[in-house]
């Protein structure tokens, strides 16, 4: 990835992060258009962090901002249980489109 390709995409989200002291353990990231639609792009929790509630409390202050009171997200099939755990519900399937 190009840093400043990454650092100027950021700018462009909601990121909220988890701390330990100094490190990063988690962190979330919503894109939205402020009014209509919210997803999550990312959530991540440090494994050695994991089933503390860090990520429970990064899906909450993420809920705060979601228009509409909904955030949308797709889940790698490791993490369909802790999206469950938290109160999501399955939605429709979605879909990927790949430049050729």
């Amino acid at each position: 990835y190009d840093g400043s390709k990454i650092r100027e995409a950021l700018t462009r989200t909601s990121n909220i992060g988890a701390w330990h002291g100094a490190g990063l353990v988690g962190s979330i990231r919503v894109l939205s258009d402020g009014y209509l639609f919210a997803v999550v792009s990312e959530i991540l929790v440090d494994p050695t962090y994991q089933r503390r509630g860090i990520g429970r409390e990064l899906m909450r202050l993420a809920m705060e901002g979601a228009p509409r009171g909904a955030l949308f997200l797709g889940a790698q099939p490791q993490s369909v249980a802790f999206f469950k755990r938290i109160g999501c519900t399955l939605g429709p399937v979605g879909f990927v489109m790949r430049r050729s």
